[in-house]
C-alpha cells in the first residue's frame, strides 16, 4: 500500500483502519425498523375466481412464512390481531412463455400467473398501512402431453411465490 501524499506510511494505514473500523460500527443485521404491529390475522379469502384449494393453500404458506418471523405472530382471530391482512383475488392467467421453432403458434412452455390485492389495516386505529396494493407471481411451466397435470402441477409453486411477495410487502411496511 502506498502512504498518501505528505502522511508517513504508518500513519496513512492507521487512518484506513479507523475509517475502515467506523464504518463496522453502525452495520447490523438486525432488523431495521420494528414493525408497527406485532400480530396480524388474515381476512378469510373469499372469491368465485379462485379455487377453495387455491385460497387455503395461500393461507398456509402465508402463516408459514408468518411463523418463520420472528418480530410477527399470526392470530387465530381478528379480535386478537393488531392487523388485519384483506387479499382479494384479481386475476389468474395463463399465456405462451416460449413456441416452437418454426411454429409461433405452438407453445412450449407457459407462463401462470396469479395476482391480488392486498390491503393491511390496523384494527386499533383504523390506519390503512397499504390499500389495494397489487401483488402478482409468476411462474413457468412445460407444455406438451402433460400440459394440464403441468399446470396443475405448477400451482402451489405459484401459491407460495404469491404468499412470499405478500409476505415481503407486510416486512417492507417498516
Amino acid at each position: 500500500m502506498r502512504p498518501l501524499p505528505g502522511v508517513p506510511g504508518h500513519l496513512s494505514r492507521v487512518l484506513l483502519l479507523c475509517a475502515l473500523c467506523s464504518g463496522c460500527l453502525h452495520y447490523s443485521l438486525r432488523d431495521p425498523a420494528p414493525l408497527p404491529f406485532r400480530s396480524i390475522a388474515i381476512a378469510p379469502i373469499a372469491s368465485p375466481a379462485w379455487t377453495h384449494l387455491t385460497q387455503d393453500l395461500l393461507r398456509r404458506e402465508l402463516a408459514r412464512e408468518i411463523a418463520g418471523c420472528p418480530s410477527l405472530r399470526l392470530a387465530d382471530c381478528a379480535d386478537d390481531a393488531d392487523a388485519i391482512l384483506e387479499i382479494v383475488p384479481v386475476d389468474f392467467s395463463q399465456g405462451a412463455a416460449s413456441t416452437a421453432p418454426g411454429d409461433s403458434r405452438r407453445a412450449t412452455s407457459y407462463n401462470l400467473r396469479l395476482e391480488a390485492r392486498c390491503t393491511l389495516r390496523d384494527r386499533r386505529s383504523g390506519r390503512e398501512y397499504c390499500q389495494g396494493q397489487t401483488v402478482a407471481a409468476t411462474v413457468s411451466c412445460p407444455a406438451g402431453p402433460r400440459s394440464i397435470a403441468n399446470r396443475r402441477d405448477a400451482l402451489p409453486e405459484l401459491v407460495r411465490e404469491l404468499a412470499l411477495r405478500i409476505h415481503n410487502l407486510i416486512l417492507g411496511l417498516r
